[in-house]
């Protein structure tokens, strides 16, 4: 039973460390101001299907929050720099921080048995 949970945990881990590696990608082009509504969206369904991982591990809970929270902050950058056309050295700050929560997490992936090789 014990080897069960801790075959879907590894699972859970690698499934979202593949999802993270892949999120990373469209966070890189979002970082640019242009609008594209296609990549926005598959951006957000790939950050839902991460949280529903995410949610499978509590190891990672921690980690998971400061994704969250690193993510809103980095849209909300990324939404007054497209509007305002000012604001880019905070959204470079914001981005990076969200980049850095990522790293965490896929950290914490690994330590739940799930590959986070770049």
């Amino acid at each position: 039973m014990e080897s069960d949970h801790r075959r879907d945990a590894q699972e859970a881990a690698a499934r979202l460390a593949s999802a993270v590696h892949t999120y990373r990608r469209f966070v890189e082009g979002l970082a640019h101001l242009e609008w594209d509504p296609q990549r926005y969206k598959v951006a957000a369904d790939l950050f839902a299907y991460m949280e529903a991982e995410a949610k499978r591990l509590p190891a990672v809970r921690l980690q998971w929050l400061e994704v969250l929270i690193s993510r809103f902050e980095f849209t909300h950058a990324w939404w007054e720099a497209r509007h305002a056309s000012k604001g880019m050295d905070c959204l470079a700050a914001r981005k990076g921080r969200h980049l850095g929560a990522l790293e965490r997490l896929l950290s914490g992936c690994a330590e739940s048995g799930g590959d986070a090789q770049s």
